[in-house]
């Protein structure tokens, strides 16, 4: 089971976050500091790095030199965009604005955390280690193997068309890897994470993402919700000598005639367009990526030989597996873990008490604050709460502005 190490000072979202994470099948291990990180153990350890920028002793950004190849994913508030560039620019590979919600967190851990599967690609001639490849028996997964193939080595703008969670981000990765800009940066811009009025700065300005990317690559995540003024200005800037993958739910022309694409940008990139389809169309391969899984999670875990019934293959065929790959190896990892018998049967994969959750799992960061400062109020002085917050009074205090959370009585 993929184990996320989270640095966060603020218990609240540290507690939050490794809730939401435990609920969707992956093992959690929380500090509050970059040395308390290193303190307990190697990075390698981990599948994944989740780490706030503002810690107590040194940033949030030095753990991203200290993790090697362990991917790093920064925390920023709305107010650090120059922190995203920074993360970026040091070798992190995504970021998330706080406060977050629980989707936002969800994708990108997913796409942090994907399954090592058959190389689907020629083996590249660099001495670099490959990004998470892609099993491809069926014709939709073959047809974008093709165009991996094709594109690698141009410069050719790419449009990534695919539902969330569908393999946008590992698909970039897979196309940087394989291109000759592999040595260069890859640079990500998750267009709903920044805040309108800094999105120009933050793109464009200098030291900008764009600026970082130069002679790499540029992912840029749902980049039909940039404000057309900018869309027309990244159009101008685009530096030669730089890939750019687009993401976005629908295609060109359907973005076009709904007035979300600028016509400038999207003749600057005159993309190439690749269609990832969901786990639920990809046919065969998904026994096939289920039995690769499953001989990983045996390996990882050190149990016996497992084999799925007849039963079990049929669930894992025509389940609709919403959250794509990464829900399907969480609940074979999960099977794996807690099945004794040499066959994994249907019900090992789907249990009944498998949909539910504690109500407070859904909870978003806000509504998890919230409902800390209500249940304990009464019996907590404000320093106290704020302590066990993991916040300052001051910070205690604007978060009850903000939220109007009028203290309903002092404790005794």
């Amino acid at each position: 089971m993929p184990e996320v190490l989270i640095i966060e000072d603020e218990s609240v979202i540290r507690e939050a976050v490794e809730r939401l994470l435990s609920r969707n099948g992956l093992q959690t291990t929380g500090v509050e500091s970059v040395e308390k990180a290193l303190a307990i153990g190697p990075l390698t350890d981990y599948d994944l790095i989740l780490a706030d920028v503002r810690l107590p002793g040194r940033s949030g950004l030095d753990i991203i030199a200290q993790a090697g190849r362990v991917p790093v994913v920064i925390m920023t508030s709305y107010a650090s965009v120059d922190a995203a560039v920074e993360a970026m620019r040091r070798g992190a590979i995504d970021y998330i604005a706080k406060p977050f919600d629980n989707e936002t967190l969800r994708l990108s851990v997913e796409s942090a955390i994907v399954p090592q599967s058959s190389d689907a690609l020629p083996a590249p001639s660099r001495a670099t280690t490959p990004p998470h490849a892609l099993i491809a028996e069926c014709p939709a997964m073959q047809a974008v193997c093709t165009s991996l193939k094709t594109l690698a080595a141009s410069e050719q703008a790419v449009w990534l068309v695919g539902e969330p969670g569908s393999g946008q981000s590992r698909l970039t990765r897979m196309l940087h890897h394989y291109s000759p800009r592999a040595r260069k940066p890859l640079i990500t811009v998750r267009s709903a994470a920044i805040p309108a009025e800094q999105v120009e700065t933050a793109i464009l300005g200098r030291k900008g993402l764009l600026d970082a990317a130069r002679g790499g690559s540029l992912f840029i995540d749902a980049i039909d919700q940039l404000p057309l003024t900018v869309q027309a200005q990244l159009a101008r800037a685009l530096p030669a000598g730089t890939r750019v993958c687009a993401s976005a739910p629908g295609t060109i022309d359907e973005l076009s005639q709904a007035n979300r694409l600028e016509p400038t940008l999207r003749d600057a990139l005159s993309p190439a367009t690749v269609r990832l389809p969901a786990l639920r169309e990809r046919g065969e391969d998904i026994l096939s990526l289920a039995n690769d899984l499953l001989l990983k999670a045996g390996k990882r875990f050190n149990r016996p030989a497992q084999h799925f019934s007849e039963a079990a293959e049929d669930y894992i065929r025509h389940n609709p597996w919403p959250g794509n790959i990464i829900e399907l190896k969480n609940v074979i990892e999960r099977a794996v873990i807690n099945t004794d018998t040499a066959a994994i049967d249907r019900a090992d994969l789907a249990p009944e008490t498998r949909a539910a959750a504690a109500p407070a799992l859904n909870l978003s960061l806000a509504e998890y604050f919230q409902a800390f400062v209500r249940a304990h109020e009464a019996e907590l002085t404000e320093t106290e709460l704020a302590r066990r917050l993991g916040l300052s009074r001051k910070a205690l205090w604007e978060r009850r502005q903000k939220f109007g959370l009028e203290r309903q009585r002092q404790a005794g």
